[in-house]
């Protein structure tokens, strides 16, 4: 059977907190569509597609801060859904290196040449988050089993929020229960002289 493609252009503003972790975000497809686009889509609305790397459409380097995949939510809106890592850092960070025999002399030199194509974060590190919107225009196509192919174009403007203040360093306690969990944030507060209630956040 050949292949039917469908290309959809989408964009999106999101506003995260860098270094919070991983942001989920669905967007909705468009609703209008012909005949053969909606023969295309129809394949994709079993929730099985997997997650997808967006690619810069620049750069064309595969972004591991930025996956894709369709999805249909629980009101039967086909959309996709965004998986944004938040986290800051250059290649050393998250990539286990812990072979258990020794590794070939040129080792380092092919993990360098493969991280060339790809972006690892977003940003190395926090202060080169810029104070005013980023705008990243990012592709993905991913061909079905059935032999749909959906190319996606999404222009993705971000703004990260800067706080309003110096974090607090804490020892997070969490006692486990049978039927409720606590929550405990403990404080380093040398202000507080020792009293709990200064210092406790539950």
């Amino acid at each position: 059977m050949p292949s039917q493609m469908l290309s959809l252009k989408l964009a999106c503003s999101l506003s995260p907190f860098l270094g919070t972790g991983h942001h989920f975000y669905f967007i909705e497809l468009p609703t209008s569509y012909d005949d053969s686009s909606r023969e295309v889509l129809s394949a994709f609305g079993r929730n099985d597609c997997p997650w997808m790397l967006f690619s810069d459409e620049k750069s064309k380097k595969s972004l591991l801060w930025l996956r894709g995949r369709i999805h249909q939510n629980e009101h039967g809106i086909l959309g996709l859904m965004l998986c944004l890592d938040t986290n800051v850092g250059n290649s050393s960070r998250g990539w286990p290196v812990a072979p258990f025999s020794a590794a070939p002399s040129d080792t380092v030199q092919r993990v360098a040449d493969k991280i060339k194509a790809k972006e690892p974060y977003i940003f190395s590190q926090e202060s080169e988050a810029p104070t005013t919107a980023l705008l990243r225009n990012v592709a993905l196509s991913y061909a079905h089993p059935s032999g749909a192919v959906l190319s996606l174009q999404l222009a993705i403007t971000l703004e990260f929020p800067h706080a309003v203040a110096e974090p607090v360093d804490v020892d997070l306690i969490v006692d486990f229960g049978n039927t409720r969990t606590v929550v405990l944030a403990l404080e380093h507060n040398q202000a507080a002289n020792g009293y709990l209630s200064q210092v406790c956040r539950p």
